[in-house]
């Protein structure tokens, strides 16, 4: 779905900045890899088997990049660090904008997440818990459960960033220019 937002979002890449086109293609291949990444490249779905030269050196013996551990640029590791460190640029900015009373609407705006990625981003959160509590405490809990329901939040978080940019341009019923039609903020947010 971030892909399919992201490429909606870069078909009008004329009205966006060209820093923020370059972003929101960077965010969507993001997408691309991270699903491409879940799936193990199709092997999932197709049931082939991990090429011989990439299962001894993939730590659970997939298709994948990211259980490489030896690529850290490639890894687990890398990209979720990327990953966290925009998610929670996005709720300080966020809680920033709450005690300023709005979002700004006009130059990098479309950057920052809006309100909207809140909730996913506080469950990601909520999700590393256990984690944290077994490596600070010692206290063992079934981690991988809750690190696969982490990939869950952080991919919808990126899915709704990249909703709310196309939203925020005004792309569901065309006509104005991005910063006319940018009516969601957090001073005044949509009736339910």
């Amino acid at each position: 779905a971030g892909v399919v937002a992201g490429i909606a979002i870069l078909r009008h890449r004329n009205r966006l900045p060209k820093r923020l086109r370059i972003w929101v293609a960077f965010v969507t291949l993001g997408c691309f890899y991270a699903c491409g990444e879940e799936l193990n490249w199709g092997q999932v779905v197709f049931g082939w088997e991990t090429p011989a030269w990439l299962a001894p050196v993939n730590d659970l013996g997939e298709m994948n990049l990211h259980n490489i551990s030896s690529v850290w640029l490639l890894s687990n590791a890398g990209p979720r660090l990327f990953l966290w460190l925009f998610v929670l640029a996005g709720i300080i900015h966020i809680i920033y904008a709450l005690l300023r009373g709005g979002v700004e609407k006009g130059g990098w705006a479309l950057f920052w997440p809006t309100y909207v990625v809140l909730p996913t981003a506080l469950l990601a959160i909520v999700m590393r818990v256990p984690d944290r509590l077994e490596a600070w405490f010692g206290i063992v809990m079934d981690v991988w459960v809750w690190q696969e329901q982490e990939e869950v939040y952080l991919a919808m978080f990126l899915f709704l960033y990249l909703l709310s940019i196309w939203y925020r341009l005004g792309m569901e019923g065309g006509g104005g220019s991005a910063l006319d039609r940018c009516s969601v903020s957090v001073s005044n947010p949509p009736k339910a």
